[in-house]
């Protein structure tokens, strides 16, 4: 397994980054050597988009459900009025 000084000198030397294009590409390929499913680049106008895909709010009544005692049913158990819950702003 290489260091990550070892990783970043592999890439800066072995790898083509002329443009952007061709830099994104090197980072991608970097990124997957960590075989991390969860570890990934996202390109600028990726980034917009996910931004823009999670900004908004929520707008809700504002009750706190449970179960009754010994029953599978639901009930309220409080009202905390209405309320909105901005998200990402």
């Amino acid at each position: 397994m290489l260091s990550l000084s070892q990783l970043r000198e592999q890439y800066l030397k072995n790898e083509p980054m002329r443009d952007r294009n061709e830099t994104y590409t090197a980072i991608s390929k970097s990124i997957k050597t960590l075989n991390d499913p969860f570890t990934r680049l996202l390109e600028p106008s990726r980034y917009s988009a996910l931004k823009r895909g999670n900004q908004g709010s929520v707008i809700g009544v504002g009750l706190e459900v449970g179960f009754g005692e010994g029953t599978d049913s639901q009930l309220v158990v409080s009202y905390l009025g209405c309320q909105e819950v901005a998200l990402l702003s």
